[in-house]
């Protein structure tokens, strides 16, 4: 079997199941905004105490990978996050909320990194554009998670039934992906272990260009099914229509952008996408 599977499709349904629960997450935000009996404010709070968790992580995944190999960490974070979804839906207070999403945060958090590393190191060795590709399918994942889940809420399915068949089929499938996933590259030369370091002008530039995208697309994740439910008055399906649409757009954009970018250049293609 393990020769039908290369780690270059492992590494694509890898970023598809974790941002599959990502899309079970944005059209269940209403959900736990009832679950806990709280307001938008409190809501921020979770999305904060998360943030937090994940920057926390990655500040030092560098340190952790090494010690682990990102294939481990991989296979570590997923199988935990899978199982940490199944308590979501019996949370009930807030500062518990919160700190369970701080705990939440951490582990997504390394394997997000830990997993771009691996789509590195694939287009490294394949020396071609394949970054803008292994992100479209982790958009996709937003949109089938999103897009799947606007159903269980149309035909009225408990969040816990609702995360529970996820987790049974994606949590085996995190584990099989992870075990392709190839060996990470030896390092050599002046490795920077952490951001612990005098950063040159363009790679702060590029850090707040990527704050601002994540800052676009997070807001319409986080926030639209609320927007449908509470200010349009939408329900069941058309709960999660506005994020479905957001994240169909951002597939399409990201299956074309590897083309774009061999085409363009990096510069240009930076370029035309911040004028736009």
């Amino acid at each position: 079997m393990k020769k039908k599977i290369n780690d270059i499709i492992a590494c694509r349904f890898l970023f598809f199941i974790i941002s599959f629960y990502i899309g079970l997450w944005t059209i269940r935000i209403p959900t736990v905004k009832d679950q806990l009996s709280t307001d938008y404010v409190g809501i921020s709070y979770t999305f904060i105490t998360f943030a937090i968790g994940s920057i926390l992580t990655m500040l030092f995944a560098s340190k952790i990978i090494k010690k682990l190999s990102s294939k481990i960490t991989v296979m570590y974070a997923g199988i935990t996050q899978g199982f940490l979804w199944l308590v979501i839906p019996f949370i009930t207070e807030l500062y518990f909320f919160m700190f369970f999403a701080f705990i939440f945060g951490c582990c997504y958090g390394i394997y997000e990194v830990a997993i771009n590393l691996q789509a590195s190191q694939i287009e490294k060795r394949e020396r071609r554009s394949m970054m803008s590709g292994f992100h479209a399918f982790f958009s996709l994942g937003i949109l089938a998670g999103s897009f799947i889940t606007s159903f269980f809420l149309e035909w009225q399915i408990s969040f816990f039934t609702n995360t529970l068949i996820y987790v049974i089929i994606l949590l085996p499938l995190s584990f099989i992906f992870a075990n392709f996933l190839d060996s990470d590259e030896a390092v050599t030369g002046n490795n920077k272990s952490n951001i612990f370091f005098k950063w040159p002008l363009i790679l702060f530039l590029l850090a707040i260009l990527s704050m601002t995208d994540a800052l676009t697309e997070g807001g319409v994740d986080a926030w639209a099914a609320l927007y449908m439910r509470d200010i349009v008055g939408a329900e069941g399906f058309t709960i999660g229509i506005a994020t479905v649409s957001f994240n169909l757009l951002m597939v399409i954009g990201r299956l074309i952008g590897d083309r774009l970018r061999d085409k363009l250049g990096v510069h240009m293609f930076l370029i035309l996408l911040i004028s736009l």
